[in-house]
């Protein structure tokens, strides 16, 4: 299955930039270096909601991650869903959009600002509910009641159809029980009092899923294989509902 790489070029064109724009802000032959955005991770709103840490990084211009509790460590994600009630959040020059992307396993906020021009643009013109991928950084906030709340600041908005959607939620599937499958794993292997190497490869998982679950282990109490398995089995059946229909 081919990954989905939006821009706001259209929803199949690679994430993060556009033929005009390089990732960094600059423009192709100005002389500036090309700084390389990080991967995008595929992962649903469960997941991400359920994170409480984050990891802010040095450094100008630094990526912060949030860090979730199956071990991804997440500095910039691509999430396909439903955006709802759209705002305009301040009375200032430059306004701040803002909207709430659900999919099958829950819901996230979504804004875009000056920084990403087009994406709210996107959020400005568009009329909800509008099924769209998000490309975007997570930011976790500690909201009221020392609550951590996670939302998303969008760099790239592009309208998607129904088929690139089931195929987003096929394949953010396939990634989220992997990383369940990883963390079972590693807490078995942590049981028997092996030592965790988050430059040691193990049969059957990306090299950099192991070094970021290695790496976010034991900051969060063991998952609950099932917590996170029900929302990814509800998310497939909607997936061949919505394909019988």
């Amino acid at each position: 299955m081919t990954s989905m790489q939006p821009s706001s070029g259209g929803p199949n064109a690679p994430a993060g930039g556009t033929a005009e724009t390089r990732p960094d802000g600059g423009r192709p032959g100005d002389g500036r270096p090309t700084r390389p955005r990080e991967v995008a991770w595929r992962i649903f709103a469960h997941e991400l909601t359920s994170s409480s840490l984050q990891e802010r990084g040095e450094g100008e211009k630094a990526t912060t991650h949030v860090l979730t509790p199956l071990g991804a460590r997440v500095g910039r994600l691509l999430m396909v869903g439903s955006l709802g009630q759209i705002e305009r959040v301040g009375e200032g020059p430059i306004p701040l959009w803002r909207s709430r992307l659900s999919d099958p396993t829950g819901g996230v906020s979504v804004t875009a600002g000056s920084y990403h021009p087009r994406a709210a643009a996107f959020l400005a013109q568009a009329k909800a509910p509008v099924r769209a991928v998000v490309v975007g950084k997570p930011h976790l906030f500690v909201g009221r009641e020392g609550v951590p709340v996670v939302s998303v600041r969008a760099e790239v908005i592009a309208p998607v159809g129904p088929l690139e959607e089931r195929a987003w939620v096929v394949e953010t599937a396939r990634e989220t029980l992997r990383r369940i499958a990883l963390s079972v794993e590693l807490a078995s292997r942590s049981s028997e009092g092996a030592t965790l190497d988050p430059a040691r490869p193990l049969p059957g998982f990306p090299r950099r899923l192991v070094a970021s679950a290695v790496a976010v282990r034991g900051r969060y109490p063991a998952p609950e294989p099932e917590r996170f398995r029900a929302p990814v089995l509800t998310a497939l059946r909607a997936v061949v509902s919505s394909a019988a229909s």
